[in-house]
């Protein structure tokens, strides 16, 4: 029979104690890290992205898709490009993408995803990708859904520069 010695929860404790001097400060200072670096540059990126005329932000979203593999990307004219910026493909997909460069106050709707449609019909392509540096309303989430157009918000477009950040870099950030 095991009987309860005073030694076991003193060493208990000093365990405790030891995992908890370890682990605590490796804890803090990955948080620190993650606060002083990720948020200002994650900041910086949108700034840099507002400051861009809508032709320079279309560049940059085509050079970053070509980055995800996707091939013979070719932009629109800038006036008259029947509701889509960039035409692209992928294993043997067409795509059809627009961009919008707007603020976080300005989000985009569903009226503007049914353009997208148009252009999908216009330019004989399957697959819809819709790109803006703010965001989508509910209704726009909603319809995307249903009719399996592909969205990309400003925090998912960050995610992405900072996926290809080794590649990307020399271009924005």
């Amino acid at each position: 029979m095991y009987r309860f010695h005073k030694f076991d929860f003193i060493s208990q404790i000093y365990l405790f104690l030891a995992i908890f001097v370890y682990f605590v400060p490796i804890i803090i200072y990955s948080l620190l890290k993650y606060i002083r670096i990720t948020i200002p540059i994650t900041s910086d990126i949108k700034i840099r992205l507002k400051n861009l005329s809508p032709n320079e932000f279309e560049e940059y979203v085509a050079k970053l898709f070509g980055f995800y593999g996707y091939k013979k990307i070719k932009l629109t004219p800038p006036t008259d490009d029947h509701g889509a910026d960039i035409i692209m493909y992928k294993n043997k997909i067409k795509y059809v993408v627009e961009i919008k460069n707007y603020s976080e106050n300005n989000k985009v709707g569903r009226e503007t995803l049914q353009k997208l449609q148009g252009a999908a019909i216009y330019y004989q392509a399957i697959g819809m990708i819709f790109v803006t540096s703010g965001f989508f309303t509910y209704t726009a989430i909603d319809y995307a859904k249903d009719q399996n157009i592909h969205l990309v918000d400003g925090n998912e477009l960050i995610k992405m520069f900072y996926k290809k950040k080794k590649y990307f870099q020399q271009y924005i950030l």
